[in-house]
């Protein structure tokens, strides 16, 4: 999200939780009905996103996800990962790299 859309960014009931959970867990999953603005919300709170459903480059950040999934979370956090289910191996690598870190960097 480019700095004029999060200008644009309405606030919402969820705003309060997501900050509260960023502060407290090392990972957040945010599920919810298509169209109802999770990736928007995401977004809004992350530093850094990787949208693994992007169909640029035949789907090359699918694939990279698919290849090497601790590649997908480097860099900084809050992290927006877009599409994880896509690549399920990112759920284990997302486990493993908050254990690893043992302090609350959150990733999504």
């Amino acid at each position: 999200m480019s700095a004029a859309d999060k200008k644009r960014y309405k606030q919402r009931v969820i705003d309060t939780q997501m900050q509260r959970y960023l502060k407290t867990f090392g990972a957040v999953c945010v599920e919810g009905p298509k169209w109802c603005g999770k990736t928007w919300t995401s977004s809004y709170h992350s530093k850094r996103e990787f949208l693994i459903g992007d169909p640029a480059g035949s789907f090359q950040n699918r694939q990279l996800a698919q290849l090497s999934p601790s590649i997908v979370l480097e860099g900084e956090t809050p992290r927006l990962i877009d599409e994880w289910q896509e690549a399920p191996s990112i759920w284990d690598a997302v486990r493993y790299t908050v254990d690893q870190r043992g302090k609350n960097r959150s990733l999504y």
